[in-house]
């Protein structure tokens, strides 16, 4: 699917449906809870981790003068806020559904109050 980051700018994100257990346990390895003497810690770099992680792996073009980030990923360092901010509004998708956070789809909609037993 070709996403839009920018007005003249583009980017090809391979769909949700194509995503592997490999894209998730790439995602995965990004997310980082730590225990430390005053409780969990959760670093404030996850979602970017989180998210270089992803569009390494389903980022495979764009527009953009530098090689995609499925070819180079240390590419996304070079993109401004605001095409960073359209890439991870392209993939949000993605990450719920690698977080299982799966919108109802027909064969497995959400049950109703009436329907669940």
């Amino acid at each position: 699917m070709r996403a839009q980051i920018g007005e003249k700018d583009w980017a090809e994100i391979t769909p949700v449906e194509s995503l592997t257990r490999l894209d998730r346990k790439a995602v995965n390895a990004a997310i980082v809870f730590e225990q430390g003497d005053g409780g969990a810690v959760v670093r404030a770099s996850m979602d970017d981790d989180m998210a270089d992680a992803l569009l390494a792996r389903v980022c495979t073009d764009w527009s953009l003068p530098w090689p995609a980030p499925a070819t180079e990923p240390s590419s996304l360092d070079k993109l401004t806020l605001e095409q960073d901010d359209a890439l991870r509004e392209a993939i949000k998708p993605h990450i719920k559904a690698i977080l299982g956070h799966n919108a109802p789809v027909p064969g497995n909609e959400t049950p109703t109050p009436a329907s669940a037993s």
